[in-house]
């Protein structure tokens, strides 16, 4: 066997090797003795030659190995800092990937703003083409950046201009100062606006802005707004404005005047320079100035709807002569560009003033005229029904004597009725007749209307229809009144029907209110006709004498009356020769406590009564005298002064005084307050007078007396006054 040890070359790092290699060797020969002493000494130096040989490759083997551990250790911590660098390239992987995404998010996000901008790039220039409005964009150098075709018309301009300054271009507009004007607002930022034109009479509204980006003024915006039609309509209503034939003033809401006419100009004296941006109180006497501040702002806050201002049938306004004129103002709030103002139409009423005053004054000599004519003619009247009175009761056995007496206590009545209506009327339109309401049975009214045409209708032999309820029907009204009212339409009814006509009168009520309805048969209305027929002085065309004509007063008062119980009235016809409908319909109301009648004394007798009588007209005197002596009162004095009147009331005290108040001497209210302050309230004052008016009546209460009877007077109208003595006596 053969063994051969060799160094072997490797490429492996720090690699040291050895090979052995074991061979079959030849049989060699037997050696010879001295071959043999030879080969122990040579093989014992062999040994130990291999075994220093292996020693040393022990030791090369021990480093080998120590080296090996040693770059096992180093290869196993290059290992570890591979697989942390490898972490290291995984987590910058990921966030690679992380932030591709984010690219990705943001590249969509830029292309949404790109196809964004390019929107509204493509709308902002189809705004700039549509709205026809000039526009040019300068930078700071005033080089062109953008335009509009309508400006390029002005400046001349094409596309390939952008970038050139604006300085070198001329323009169609009659500004020479423009390019000084864009300068400067190119320097300063402050925005520039004027009315300019062209020399084809067409007008704008030129603007000139600063171009800001990130609030800095990176150059300037120049606008041209078409304003010719614009204009031409301003010069349109500027001119209406003038033409019309009042004042007409807009104020702003803090009170400034913006706009006003020329009529305005000359209703006050003012120019439009010296009122335009002044307060509209400048107009105003300075002692109404603080109420109309009120005024305007109360009227500011209100619900915006035209109204007129001030309180009363007029306002005063103040000229710039001091003048103070009455003037009609009606206002409306109107929305303008600046917000909300208020258009005022201010009417000069001096004219209109004069004329109402004029004709007040007038309608108060009508009135005193009718008022003293009535007062004339009742104290005739008064005498002559208390004579009738007299010969009907005392003549009841003689029909040559009682027919005629009828006839005058008829005419008579008619006579004092048409008085009645008249004043009423009179009252009427001037909102002088005052109601004295509470629960008032219409039954009972019906029935008391009925008694006083009764005389009508039996002369004319009407056949009439009366339909009332059983149970009273309650309304809320002045029971005097509603039989004003009835009776009216009764007689109406009467004088507009041929003889041997037929009436009919019917009450019923419906949904919380009383109707009365009032039929006939007689000559009807055309539908003209009935549009007007409750207007003052309309009368229906009958005969040339007009026999039985009223004054055309009547239906006008019944309609007024109405309606101040708050009720409505209706007329209807089918034509003429058809007869005639009214509907009166009137509120109810709860029915009342009757306690009138409760814990009243009987009448004691007439006779048991003392009165003394002041009347100054003769005749009156002497009728009234017989009148109460043929009713068997006590009669004892009568005087035609108020003082002598009076000496006889303080010497009789008698229980009741008839007074007449227009006296002679010492008029009946003086008398009445002097027994006041002598005798006190035990005696009993009525007033017998001519005037009945509301402040008539309002007088006599004031001055003391307890009734106020109104001649002519009738004695049921005298016993009913007469009764309030007897009840205080009795008590």
């Amino acid at each position: 066997m053969n063994l051969t040890v060799s160094p072997l070359q490797t490429t492996v790092r720090n690699g040291a090797y050895t090979l052995i290699s074991f061979e079959r060797a030849d049989s060699p020969a037997r050696p010879e003795p001295h071959e043999i002493e030879n080969l122990a000494e040579a093989t014992r130096d062999h040994v130990e030659a291999l075994e220093s040989e292996l020693n040393f490759t022990k030791q090369n083997l021990q480093a080998t190995v120590e080296e090996l551990e040693t770059s096992n250790e180093e290869l196993q911590a290059t290992n570890e800092e591979l697989l942390a660098s490898n972490e290291e390239l995984q987590s910058t992987n990921e966030e690679l990937h992380s932030v591709n995404e984010e690219l990705y998010t943001v590249n969509a996000e830029y292309q949404n703003k790109i196809d964004e901008l390019t929107v509204l790039t493509s709308d902002m220039h189809n705004l700039l083409q549509s709205t026809e409005v000039h526009t040019i964009f300068l930078d700071k150098d005033l080089r062109i950046r953008k335009f509009t075709p309508q400006m390029a018309k002005v400046f001349h301009l094409i596309e390939s201009d952008i970038g050139r300054q604006i300085q070198g271009f001329v323009h169609t507009l009659n500004c020479e100062d423009l390019v000084e004007k864009l300068e400067k607002v190119a320097e300063d930022g402050e925005p520039h606006e004027e009315e300019i034109s062209n020399p084809y009479h067409e007008f704008y509204l030129l603007r000139i802005l600063p171009y800001l980006s990130e609030n800095k003024n990176e150059g300037v915006v120049l606008t041209l707004v078409d304003t010719t039609i614009l204009r031409a309509a301003e010069n349109r209503f500027k001119t209406a404005f003038d033409l019309f034939p009042y004042g007409k003033l807009l104020v702003d809401r803090s009170g400034n005047i913006t706009l006003l006419n020329k009529n305005l100009e000359e209703m006050f004296g003012y120019t439009a320079d010296e009122l335009l941006g002044q307060p509209v109180e400048l107009l105003v006497p300075e002692d109404r100035r603080k109420h109309h501040i009120n005024l305007r702002e109360s009227y500011s806050k209100a619900p915006f709807t035209m109204q007129n201002i001030g309180p009363g049938d007029f306002v005063w306004g103040l000229k710039k002569d001091g003048t103070r004129i009455p003037l009609d103002i009606c206002i409306c709030p109107i929305d303008t560009l600046e917000g909300t103002q208020f258009l005022a139409t201010i009417i000069n009423i001096t004219k209109h003033q004069e004329l109402r005053n004029s004709l007040r004054m007038q309608i108060q000599q009508r009135d005193r005229f009718l008022a003293t004519l009535s007062h004339k003619l009742r104290n005739p009247m008064g005498a002559i029904l208390a004579a009738t009175s007299i010969l009907d009761d005392s003549s009841t056995e003689i029909p040559e004597v009682k027919e005629p007496c009828k006839v005058i206590r008829r005419q008579a009545t008619q006579l004092a009725t048409l008085l009645d209506d008249l004043l009423d009327v009179s009252r009427v339109t001037q909102g002088k007749v005052r109601l004295r309401c509470k629960p008032t049975n219409l039954v009972e009214v019906c029935h008391d209307a009925l008694e006083a045409v009764n005389p009508q209708i039996e002369v004319h032999q009407h056949s009439c229809t009366i339909d009332l309820p059983p149970k009273p029907v309650w309304v809320s009204g002045d029971k005097i009144r509603l039989i004003q009212i009835i009776q009216n339409l009764l007689s109406n009814a009467i004088k507009y029907t041929s003889d041997k006509g037929m009436i009919d009168l019917s009450l019923t009520t419906n949904d919380e209110q009383a109707v009365l309805l009032l039929r006939d048969n007689g000559f009807g209305m055309t539908s003209d006709f009935i549009r007007n027929v409750f207007d003052l002085f309309v009368q229906a065309e009958r005969t040339l004498d007009r026999s039985d004509g009223g004054m055309g007063v009547g239906l006008t008062l019944v309609k007024t009356l109405v309606e101040l119980h708050k009720g409505s009235i209706e007329a209807h016809s089918d034509g003429l020769g058809k007869g005639s409908i009214f509907t009166v319909r009137l509120p109810l109301t709860e029915e009342r406590t009757n306690v009138e009648n409760k814990d009243r004394p009987e009448s004691s007798r007439p006779e048991d009564l003392s009165i003394v009588l002041i009347e100054d007209n003769d005749d009156v005197r002497e009728m009234m005298k017989e009148l109460l002596k043929y009713n068997k009162y006590d009669l004892v004095g009568t005087a035609n002064n108020g003082k002598s009147g009076l000496k006889m009331i303080m010497e009789y005290k008698p229980d009741a005084v008839l007074l007449d108040i227009g006296l002679p001497e010492m008029n009946g209210y003086q008398v009445a307050q002097n027994v006041r302050k002598e005798l006190g309230t035990g005696i009993t004052l009525i007033a017998l007078t001519g005037y009945g008016s509301e402040e008539d009546h309002q007088n006599t209460v004031e001055a003391g007396f307890d009734e106020h009877l109104v001649k002519p007077i009738n004695i049921t109208q005298l016993k009913s006054a007469l009764h309030l003595a007897q009840t205080r006596k009795s008590f």
